[in-house]
């Protein structure tokens, strides 16, 4: 039996208009899979793209393939959604809701649109990506369309945040540049958090004949990565006030920018980090990393650490460790 209001929690849930028209072609059975298509004489290859075992049908490539399975089961709120009873892909979507968070069940949305979106890929230009991939792909994209969104009810108008902690479990990687015009300079200054707001590890360094501050600000970002994988940290949210970063790493296809190799780079380091994702800052919520950034400017100084604060930052981090 479809449990009422069934598709007021599809049509209401918090994510893109593609993946709500997904998720519907899903649980009315119009989506085209290989299975689908013979059944209308259309020539398809058989079996399925991921694991070349059972038939594609809309119900395996949704919720009872093994890549598929491996995919949400690294979201950590998700892992029972597969121990539901059988019933219509409707009804299990509709129970899903029912015992995960209206944010956990936009997630699941979310990774059930990436896992077709991957076979797409695969299909008609060969590309493949591993289940970790795919996760860290679409969790980025979750995080910031959630982040994009202004509700309804919120005049616009923007309200100054200052910096905050992130969430139990998770560390918050603030990052930012410095330029300077007349030596075509930088300094990247970056700064890990806990929970507790205490600082974790960090990294500050230069860099030279830099074209604009927009490519700071990524090699800025790369230098974040690259400290966060050195030390096997994790999970982390990586906060930029640089929105053209952030747009570009959350991006489709081959970046063609002047800083599209250092992108590339970035999404590199990010496919082995399972759940971290970036998304942007206003600069009142950046303020330490900025002062680590032009701290390196002006002195020049290359320094990457894990756990206490180096001598010669550890003044600055006293007087900002909560900015």
């Amino acid at each position: 039996m479809v449990i009422p209001s069934s598709w007021k929690h599809l049509w209401d849930a918090s994510v893109p208009g593609k993946v709500k028209v997904h998720v519907w072609k899903v649980c009315a059975s119009i989506l085209p899979t290989a299975g689908q298509l013979r059944e209308r004489r259309v020539l398809v290859g058989e079996g399925c793209p991921f694991c070349n075992r059972e038939e594609e049908t809309i119900s395996h490539i949704s919720r009872e393939c093994s890549f598929v399975r491996d995919v949400v089961g690294l979201a950590p709120d998700l892992g029972s959604v597969f121990g539901l009873p059988p019933c219509s892909l409707l009804e299990w979507l509709a129970l899903c809701y029912t015992i995960v968070s209206p944010s956990s069940f936009s997630l699941l949305m979310m990774l059930l649109w990436g896992v077709w979106k991957e076979r797409n890929q695969h299909l008609w230009y060969g590309q493949f990506r591993s289940a970790h991939q795919v996760y860290f792909q679409v969790v980025t994209l979750f995080h910031s369309f959630k982040a994009a969104r202004i509700p309804e009810n919120v005049k616009l108008g923007r309200q100054v945040k200052p910096w905050c902690p992130p969430s139990a479990g998770w560390l918050k990687t603030n990052i930012d540049g410095a330029f300077d015009m007349t030596t075509r300079s930088g300094g990247l200054g970056v700064v890990i958090r806990d929970s507790n707001g205490t600082v974790v590890a960090g990294a500050c360094g230069t860099c030279t004949d830099v074209a604009s501050p927009v490519v700071v600000e990524a090699l800025a970002c790369r230098l974040a990565c690259k400290v966060v994988v050195d030390n096997d940290l994790g999970p982390v949210m990586f906060k930029t006030d640089c929105l053209q970063v952030v747009q570009a790493i959350c991006a489709e296809g081959e970046d063609t920018s002047v800083f599209g190799r250092i992108i590339d780079d970035i999404s590199s380091l990010l496919s082995s980090l399972a759940g971290s994702f970036f998304s942007h800052v206003y600069r009142e919520s950046n303020k330490l990393a900025h002062k680590v950034a032009k701290y390196a400017l002006l002195s020049s100084a290359q320094v990457s650490w894990s756990g206490h604060v180096p001598p010669g930052l550890d003044g600055l981090f006293s007087t900002l460790c909560t900015r």
